[in-house]
């Protein structure tokens, strides 16, 4: 079983290489899902003021790096997975759901350049 530290690096990861940047630009600091899933494991839940507002932040990176990924030069399949998880990141709120398309994502920019 993979300890938290190490899920949030490829939240991490993906952002860094979607981006083009370096650890604490652009939301690419794994402490931001980190801290959330902290709260997750204190019970907290959507609604929570602390809760809400954090992931609503991670959920903005997350989605700016969709969008620049689509901007890459992907295959028509890459390129729908981008689309299908910005629709995915809108509608969650579940840290698991996020850094699954987190390791997806990074796994298929991985295949390029």
């Amino acid at each position: 079983m993979k300890s938290n530290v190490t899920k949030t690096i490829f939240y991490e990861e993906f952002i860094k290489r979607a981006r083009n940047c370096k650890t604490g630009e652009c939301g690419a600091d794994n402490r931001y899902m980190l801290s959330l899933l902290e709260l997750r494991q204190k019970s907290a839940s959507a609604d929570d003021p602390f809760y809400r507002p954090r992931i609503d932040q991670v959920k903005q990176f997350l989605s700016m790096a969709c969008v620049v990924s689509v901007m890459k030069n992907l295959s028509p399949e890459d390129e729908a997975a981008f689309y299908d998880y910005l629709n995915i990141i809108d509608e969650t709120f579940d840290c698991d759901v996020l850094l699954n398309i987190c390791e997806k994502g990074l796994h298929i920019l991985n295949r390029y350049d």
